[in-house]
């Protein structure tokens, strides 16, 4: 009698004292209901003795299985290496570990189903091999899972992991897709290779990831939900494939949009990236047409294609870039440098803008004034010489007692120089006529001129 009370192992519910009694009952040959070498034998009636015909195992099975342990009532430890310990416990996956109890009293208490799967907790449950459930029914189903934290929300769900590998640690955490990996309150990783990590964060695309949590206490926190979508920041946004959007309350929606940036003073919104490819970097900066880019506090790009680079800039067609605002000033050194002038090539243009800064360039313009240089040249060298050739022209003057009167003369201006030879004839003692000839050197140019002259 003293052997088989020997044989049993660690037991719960039952004293010391009760084991020590137990123990003197066997040595004066007394005998209780007989117990299986692996089940324990509980003090049924409470009384810290071991009571002959009273105490029992309260229905812990061992299965007949050896290497088993079921201590509890209705604990069942099935399988070689097994431990079930606590009230309506089961361990029956091969070394599997069962440790907690039945609180809900629905007679299915802890379990640990899976090949050297542990179970530990209030209606904890790891059924799948090597998975590991920790926690007021914290749940384990995938293989190798893990499962960590309790039912915060009262929904008889802990944490829960389903996914192979998967793992879920927090109250209420959820890892549902191969390799996802919950981590937080009511984090929540349903897809392959997700990752959720903090309080209220929802992690639904495939390589999708979600860090931060729900400042707003409103129970949407940070979201990814699109395919190997990033999200980072509270409140933070992403429900495209290949998006990004980092800091609090940003948001990206289109395919391959990137959002950095969080809330400007006075408004609501972080950065905003819903267009296809679209980028916002800055506090509110916001770009939501098909390749869109909007850097600065609160810029703008609301075109496809478009551009707005400043705080506060924004764009006002397709295919723009806008460069900040009317209060900027606009510098570019390197605009003069000789690198910049070599690098140009072919005919050059005119840059132009009109009031509101829109700029373009005119070559046309550029052209037809170089064009018209050469013309110009000539209408002011000949201009030189015609002055050369009028300050050479005389009025040669006939006296009352002579007929005919002769003169000539040089003209020079601005380098140009002319001769010019001058003729008169009086035709009465009140009247004269003349006229002139000049000869312009630099072009060769003739002139000439006539006049009359009265007198009285």
């Amino acid at each position: 009698m003293i052997g088989k009370v020997q044989t049993f192992k660690t037991c719960v519910g039952i004293s010391h004292a009760a084991l020590a009694a137990g123990l003197a009952m066997g040595a004066l040959g007394l005998s209780s209901q007989p117990a299986g070498a692996a089940e324990c034998l509980l003090d049924t009636n409470n009384n810290n003795l071991a009571d002959t015909g009273l105490d029992t195992t309260e229905g812990a099975t061992d299965n007949g299985i050896a290497t088993a342990t079921a201590c509890g009532p209705g604990a069942a430890a099935s399988e070689a290496d097994t431990v079930a310990m606590g009230n309506n416990t089961e361990a029956s996956g091969v070394g599997a570990v069962s440790i907690g109890g039945d609180p809900n009293g629905s007679g299915l208490g802890t379990r640990a189903s899976g090949v050297y799967a542990v179970a530990i907790g209030g209606d904890a449950d790891a059924d799948a091999a090597q998975a590991i459930a920790i926690g007021g029914e914290a749940d384990a189903a995938g293989p190798g899972a893990v499962a960590m934290g309790g039912d915060l929300d009262g929904n008889t769900q802990g944490a829960l992991a389903t996914g192979t590998g998967a793992v879920a640690l927090g109250a209420d955490s959820l890892a549902t897709g191969p390799r996802a990996v919950g981590i937080g309150s009511q984090a929540s990783a349903f897809s392959a290779a997700s990752v959720a990590i903090g309080g209220n964060v929802d992690a639904s695309g495939t390589g999708a990831v979600a860090i931060g949590g729900d400042p707003n206490a409103n129970g949407f926190g940070t979201r990814a939900t699109g395919t190997y979508a990033v999200a980072i920041g509270g409140d933070a946004e992403v429900n495209a494939s290949q998006a990004i959007a980092i800091g609090g309350i940003a948001s990206a929606s289109g395919t391959g949009a990137i959002a950095i940036g969080g809330v400007a003073t006075g408004s609501g919104l972080g950065a905003l990236a819903n267009g296809q490819d679209a980028v916002a970097v800055g506090a509110s900066a916001s770009a939501t047409a098909t390749d869109s880019v909007a850097i600065g506090r609160q810029a703008s790009a609301t075109h496809a294609n478009a551009t707005a680079i400043g705080a506060e800039a924004a764009t006002t067609r397709d295919n723009q870039m806008m460069f900040g605002t009317a209060a900027n000033t606009y510098t570019a050194p390197g605009i003069t440098s000789p690198a910049s002038a070599a690098a140009q090539t072919g005919p050059l243009q005119v840059v132009t803008t009109d009031a509101s800064g829109n700029l373009a360039t005119d070559g046309g313009a550029l052209f037809a004034a170089a064009a018209a240089m050469p013309g110009l040249r000539r209408d002011v060298d000949r201009n030189r010489e015609g002055v050369a050739m009028a300050m050479a022209l005389d009025v040669p003057y006939v006296p009352p007692t002579e007929q005919f009167a002769l003169g000539g003369g040089l003209g020079f201006f601005d380098g140009s120089s002319a001769f010019a030879l001058s003729g008169a004839i009086r035709v009465s003692p009140s009247a004269q006529f003349d006229a002139g000839l000049a000869y312009g050197f630099d072009r060769d140019t003739l002139g000439g001129r006539l006049g009359m002259t009265f007198s009285w």
